[in-house]
């Protein structure tokens, strides 16, 4: 029987094997079943990515309506190296065609909205 442990310890284990380039994902997932925290998995996909950061290892997510260019790629990775100094960066991107123009930036448990959708829903709400 697998012993329990907290998220934190989990995610501190996971942030160290990734910092340290070991393989660690099968025995996380084969942890989460044995001990049937599988509903768990997502919590603790933003724990690892928490530990990671103070372990200078950051990981955004970008979603864009269209691909990435390298120009934007660069100046986000500015953003980010602005508030995690010598951080090393990893960007995760997606595509979202109803976002029609700007990004949604995901870093460390915050997000920035830099949509047309979400002016245009700041100016409709500042109209009322």
């Amino acid at each position: 029987m697998a012993v329990r442990l907290s998220r934190r310890k989990l995610a501190d284990y996971a942030a160290d094997a990734i910092a340290n380039k070991r393989p660690f994902i099968n025995q996380l997932a084969a942890y989460l079943v044995t001990t049937k925290r599988t509903k768990e998995a997502s919590l603790i996909v933003r724990d690892i990515e928490l530990a990671l950061v103070e372990r200078g290892i950051v990981i955004a997510d970008v979603t864009v309506a269209r691909e990435l260019s390298a120009r934007l790629s660069e100046s986000v990775n500015r953003f980010i190296a602005d508030k995690f100094p010598k951080s090393k960066i990893y960007l995760r991107t997606s595509q979202e065609p109803k976002l029609i123009s700007g990004l949604i930036l995901h870093v460390n448990g915050q997000e920035l909205d830099n949509t047309v959708r979400r002016r245009l829903t700041n100016l409709k709400a500042s109209k009322v």
